[in-house]
Parts: C-alpha cells; structure tokens; sequence
C-alpha cells in the first residue's frame, strides 16, 4: 500500500510502502487498519482519515520476466517521468536492474525493479487503458458473466486493430443478444424513467399552465399591496395623506388600474389570434377610393 501524501499525525510518509498486518477497532468501536512499515512498525490507520484517491493498494505477487517481455506501469511515479499504465519493452535485464524502452516516446530508461515495485506483465489492457490506442492486431476477451461487456466496450477493443481481430467468447449468439441488449450509452434520470417527454417546459406548460399564471397574477397583486402598505406607514407619507384625501384616491385608483392592465394582458395573451380575412367588396372599395 502506498498514500499520496503525508499524514503526520499517524506517522504515515507518502510514497512509503506499508504492508496490511490485520483490522481492528479502536477507543471509540470505529474499526481501524493495522499497517506494517518497512521496518516493521504497526500503525493503526482510520481509512475515513484520507481520501479514496490518495490510497493506492497492490496485491504483492511474484512474477517471471526475460528480455523482450512486455511491461506496464501501475502506478504514476514522478522520480521516472512515468504515467499510470505506461507500457514498454525490456531491452536487458541484469538481476533487478531492468533496461525498458517505453512506449511514450521510445525512449529507454534503466529500472531497479527492487526499488520501483508496480509494474506488471504487459500483454493485455482493459478497453479503457486501451482508447486512443492503435495496435497491429488485437485480441478481445469477451466473456459473458462481465457486466463490462457492452455495445460501446466492444467497438472500442474490435477498433484498436489496424489489420485484424480476434475474439474469445463462450457462445458468439448469446453475445451478439447480450450486446444489443446493453448497449453501455449512459442514459439521464428522465431518459431512464421514460419521463423525458413528459417533463419537458412545453409539456409542464399544458398541465400546469393555468395554475402557474394564477399565480403570477397573485404574487403581483402582493407586491402591489405591500407596496401601497409600505407607503401608508411611512409617517411622512401618512401625514400627506391625511392632509391630502385625494392623494390616498389617486393611489387606490393606481392600484385598480395596475391590476386590470396586468389582468387584460393575460386574457389577451391566451386568445388565439384570428385569422385574417379578405372581402372582394373591400377590395373593389379601396380601388374605387385611390
């Protein structure tokens, strides 16, 4: 296991290694992690005190490698300029001491494989390592109890070849079925709810469009109350008002006004505009007239 970055507080230096010892709980009955560093020394570890993404976690694993195998980089490592699933070829190998030429660039870089430990055999990639990617020849691993097994999965591992493919497969029919069925297109909420239609601003338009200008019409109507309630309190106002009657009649009458043009814009928007029409006789008159 290797973090991120440093958690001074339990002692945790980034980029170390640590090796799982056991699980366990503490004070408080949270449970917690027991990691072994590469001294030895047990640290007890809260996986809520760190981010999933500043933990890297490997299965530690023998594996034999020769002159000419292919490689792949597990992990990104700034010290060696390499990325995450970088891909190479050993050139030499003496002992630890490992001669790769990488994909990237073609450039060659010599690796202590005692020191640098995640990396991995090279020979196959998931479809996603391998977008972007063009290869000679592939060969595509289909297998039918994989939920990754879908339509868009499947053009992109058959489209990495230049000259050929090959698939593996337990049953080719029940494949082509399973990939017309599941398609791998992400769908919205809606889309997946069979609502798109149905939620559409035209369509909450028709189902709630009365209630929705009974509304604005109400909301108006406050504004233009509270506003007319502002004005009455204001003592400046209120003394105007008492020394002036007609003022307060002038406002009421305002108020009336505003709320019949506000009223008449709404009929008038609803009515549906009549069509035009022409009269022969118009037409003859308006000759005559020129």
């Amino acid at each position: 296991m290797k973090f991120g970055r440093d958690i001074a507080e339990m002692g945790i230096a980034r980029d170390a290694e640590y090796r799982l010892a056991g699980l366990g709980r503490n004070e408080s009955g949270r449970q917690i992690v027991r990691l072994a560093d590469e001294q030895g020394r047990i640290i007890r570890w809260d996986p809520r005190s760190t981010r999933p993404r500043q933990v890297n976690v490997f299965e530690q694993g023998e594996r034999d490698l020769a002159t000419g195998d292919r490689v792949q980089w597990r992990l990104a490592n700034k010290e060696l300029d390499l990325k995450n699933a970088e891909r190479g070829t050993v050139e030499k190998l003496h002992e630890s001491i490992a001669t790769i030429r990488w994909d990237r660039d073609a450039r060659t870089k010599t690796v202590d494989l005692s020191i640098h430990k995640t990396w991995d055999h090279g020979y196959a990639e998931t479809v996603y390592s391998s977008q972007s990617k063009t290869y000679a020849r592939v060969y595509v691993l289909a297998p039918m109890g994989s939920s990754l097994v879908n339509g868009q999965n499947f053009y992109t591992a058959i489209t990495r070849a230049r000259f050929g493919v090959k698939l593996w497969t337990e049953d080719r029919d029940r494949l082509a079925e399973k990939l017309k069925r599941n398609s791998g297109e992400k769908t919205s909420s809606l889309e997946g709810l069979g609502r798109l239609d149905r939620d559409s601003p035209r369509s909450v338009m028709e189902r709630h469009g009365e209630k929705l200008r009974r509304q604005r019409i109400d909301q108006e109507i406050q504004r233009l109350e509270r506003r007319e309630r502002l004005r009455s309190t204001n003592p400046r106002s209120r003394a105007e008002a008492l020394s002036l009657p007609e003022k307060l009649a002038g406002r009421a009458r305002s108020v009336t006004e505003q709320m019949e043009a506000l009223l008449r814009s709404f009929i008038e928007r609803d009515r549906p505009t009549p069509e035009p029409t022409h009269h022969e006789g118009d037409h003859h008159k308006r000759g005559q007239d020129r």
